[in-house]
């Protein structure tokens, strides 16, 4: 029954289309192109997504006017500067809006606004 069940023809199907897979004459691949591509675009990716977090953190939209990110930094940066608020804890948020505010900063010189 085993036999039976092994010789369906999927084994010969998987055969036939493994000449073109593994033909390389037909595939172009620059390696330096590709990964410089490759990087690009995962690189795009990271920092869409730190900015995603950052426009969030702020609350704010990609249309938000750099004067809007201004105030609300200021906003937050005084209500967490380690020389106002004593919390040990404001220090680090105090770090973190400080990375944010440089993510979102180098998208707006990015985007000339």
């Amino acid at each position: 029954m085993l036999d039976q069940v092994v010789d369906l023809g999927v084994n010969s199907m998987y055969e036939e289309n493994t000449e073109d897979f593994y033909n390389t004459d037909t595939i172009e691949f620059d390696a330096d192109s590709d990964f410089e591509d490759f990087f690009e675009k995962t690189k795009t990716l990271a920092l869409n997504s730190e900015l995603d977090e950052a426009f969030e953190y702020f609350g704010m939209n990609y249309g938000t006017d750099v004067n809007e990110f201004k105030k609300m930094y200021r906003v937050l940066a005084k209500q967490y500067h380690p020389d106002i608020n004593k919390d040990p804890s404001a220090a680090v948020e105090m770090k973190q809006i400080n990375m944010y505010k440089s993510i979102v900063e180098e998208y707006f010189e990015r985007n000339g606004e």
